[in-house]
């Protein structure tokens, strides 16, 4: 009896989410900009200009520092065309754009930060799956990459009828073995 192999088929409704709005928060800078990254190339049809991907991008900067940023560049352009007689705005290229963007909001210590974030995240009230993730996540950023010290950091985040839980039964063997625990001792008491 032959097996029956199915071939993957691409299709062109296939649904990208867009960025949300960004408001300037230097944290969320590199999730904004992945996801900018991630709709401009999964729908290149759309944005076959470079300006097409400028005025995109700034379209979706509509609050706080942001906004500021995004109404200087564009008055800025618009001055320039004004000043040149030109009907159109010249937005400039993407990569010159991209870089000016980077510098306004790429944060300098992200690194850092995730550290600061990491060292005061508490698991609260949300579900320890949930806050495995969002720790892997800040794990990563951080730099972060000695075991032990890892496995301190996440025994001290967890919500403390988890961690007492845990310490009642066998000591776990290693990080990925406490992401376990805590997501088994976490779902049977919920």
């Amino acid at each position: 009896m032959g097996s029956t192999r199915t071939t993957p088929t691409t299709s062109s409704t296939v649904k990208i989410n867009p960025p949300p709005e960004y408001d300037g928060n230097k944290r969320n800078f590199n999730q904004f900009w992945q996801r900018v990254h991630l709709f401009i190339d999964g729908n290149p049809s759309q944005f076959t200009t470079e300006q097409t991907k400028i005025v995109f991008v700034l379209s979706y900067l509509a609050k706080g520092d942001a906004a500021t940023w995004a109404e200087s560049f564009v008055t800025a352009k618009m001055d320039e065309a004004q000043k040149n007689n030109k009907t159109g705005i010249d937005y400039g290229t993407w990569a010159t754009f991209s870089q000016e963007f980077q510098g306004a909001f790429k944060s300098q210590n992200a690194q850092k930060d995730a550290l600061h974030d990491l060292n005061t995240l508490r698991m609260k009230n949300n579900s320890a799956e949930d806050h495995v993730a969002l720790f892997k996540t800040l794990v990563t950023r951080s730099g972060l990459k000695e075991e032990t010290d890892i496995i301190r950091k996440f025994e001290v985040s967890l919500a403390d009828h988890i961690r007492e839980r845990i310490n009642l039964g066998d000591e776990p063997k290693d990080l990925k073995d406490w992401y376990e625990k805590a997501v088994q001792t976490d779902n049977r008491f919920r």
